[in-house]
């Protein structure tokens, strides 16, 4: 399964910018993206294996 980056926010947490851009400086802020990011992959894996069946 390929990952999708789907909004900037997703774009801003995984790429070299991470460390250039002020908001994701704030505590939290990544975390809070990654765990969107990972919930979201988490459910496309089991609509996929459920089409699958």
């Amino acid at each position: 399964m390929k990952r999708r980056r789907v909004n900037a926010d997703e774009q801003d947490a995984y790429g070299p910018w991470r460390k250039l851009l002020c908001y994701l400086d704030r505590p939290g802020v990544v975390k809070k993206i990654k765990r969107r990011t990972h919930k979201r992959e988490r459910q496309e894996a089991k609509r996929e294996m459920r089409e699958a069946e």
